[in-house]
């Protein structure tokens, strides 16, 4: 949105009126101000239980949802529309034709974009950066909806443990008096029993992320070869994806022996919006891998033949994370022995940082690879386009909250469940 602000203050300056539009100018400006507006709120507010003007309340947060959710379809739209215009453009420099819809529309656009003062190249940053407005519009739907139906509830304090309270202050003045006399240990002490029965997971899968960082500046580096950067990323997906095939079923034979929540000790409203953000984009990960499977099937060739295989495994291990994060979610450790030994706790640190390793591998090489995949020649290029940008940012979003998921596992599934 700031780059388009500054395009068109720089019309208007420059003289090029009929590319300066005000009205897009004023909108662009106020939905950058409204998004930090937002972001602040949510920041500030997002944990508060509205008990006053519950009729009044619910008709702004509705339309607070509204608002983000149009922003989220606006963003799709106005994506393909811009890369459409960017294609025609280069097709135009490169004196090819074609037949465009909305001819006038078109042929205005790539005037303007002509006299843009930020060439099409500057500008071939802007496909990695607009998933995260609609990660962004995603997560801020997400907080008003928790607020929404919260809304007039009263909320109480569930983790006092007014059993074990003098058990608790004996243990705290003991951690008090430890810290006073040796504080170096006790900051030892500390990070290693946070860390317990997941170093090995961390380990691995930091070495992971590691390879996958420099697979990826080799990627971007050998550009001018073509097989060569096909051959990588089918390497890296399907080797990453295989891992995460790998671990999940054995992740979840070790969390199945931990204990399941009691429905009194855990927050129903938020375990249902992380089953919806988790479960939702689903969807949108079966289409689109299903539209590159079809496209590869009608190719043929033996590099089609891997990617296809490259696909399956990803639809696989997405239908496979899904419901064991849906169940580890509702898990906790009351047994000492369950909290002595964290079973499964390294492997659920292994794919948090699997989850992280795919969401920035897709960010910054998936948009890249729709040249290699012959989905335009296959769907068209305007509907593809649309279909592309109707699903990346789900799937992004997916390994991001999937991470965030993991994380809460990690963290909640190994302690009691009152504290859940």
């Amino acid at each position: 949105m700031g780059i388009q602000v500054f395009s068109q203050i720089y019309f208007h300056i420059s003289g090029y009126h009929e590319c300066g539009d005000t009205l897009r100018t004023i909108s662009m400006s106020v939905r950058i101000v409204f998004s930090f507006y937002q972001l602040f709120i949510a920041f500030k507010y997002s944990n508060i239980i509205i008990n006053r003007y519950p009729i009044l309340s619910r008709f702004a947060l509705m339309h607070l949802l509204a608002t983000t959710l149009s922003s989220w379809f606006r963003t799709i739209i106005s994506e393909a529309m811009d890369e459409y215009v960017d294609n025609i453009h280069n097709d135009n420099i490169n004196n090819l034709t074609r037949d465009l819809i909305f001819p006038d529309y078109m042929e205005h656009e790539i005037y303007c974009l002509d006299k843009a003062v930020i060439s099409a190249k500057s500008m071939s940053i802007l496909p990695y950066l607009y998933p995260f407005t609609i990660e962004f519009n995603i997560i801020m739907a997400s907080i008003w909806f928790m607020c929404w139906i919260n809304i007039g509830k009263s909320t109480t304090n569930k983790c006092q443990h007014t059993t074990n309270k003098s058990v608790s202050q004996t243990h705290i003045s003991n951690i008090e008096q430890q810290a006073q006399t040796d504080p170096d240990t006790w900051s030892t002490m500390s990070i290693g029993t946070q860390c317990h029965a997941s170093n090995r997971g961390l380990f691995c899968g930091l070495t992971t992320l590691l390879a996958t960082a420099v697979s990826i500046i080799i990627f971007f580096a050998t550009q001018s070869f073509d097989y060569f950067e096909i051959s990588l990323y089918s390497a890296q997906i399907s080797i990453t994806t295989l891992i995460g095939c790998a671990i999940i079923p054995i992740a979840y034979c070790k969390t199945r022996r931990l204990d399941v929540v009691c429905p009194e000790h855990f927050d129903s409203n938020k375990m249902l919006m992380d089953d919806l953000l988790v479960l939702i984009p689903v969807p949108f990960f079966m289409l689109h891998y299903t539209c590159l499977i079809m496209a590869e099937v009608d190719d043929g060739s033996p590099v089609s033949i891997i990617l296809i295989v490259v696909y399956v495994l990803t639809i696989i291990q997405v239908l496979m994370q899904s419901p064991f994060i849906v169940d580890g979610l509702r898990r906790c450790s009351n047994s000492p022995g369950l909290l002595h030994f964290k079973p499964g706790r390294e492997l659920i640190m292994f794919a948090l940082i699997l989850n992280i390793t795919l969401w920035i591998l897709n960010t910054f090489e998936l948009k890249y690879m729709d040249r290699y995949q012959g989905m335009e020649d296959y769907f068209g290029k305007l509907t593809w386009m649309i279909i592309s940008n109707a699903n990346l940012p789900l799937m992004l979003f997916y390994r991001f909250h999937s991470s965030v998921c993991l994380s809460d596992m990690w963290k909640h599934g190994y302690e009691s469940d009152a504290c859940v």
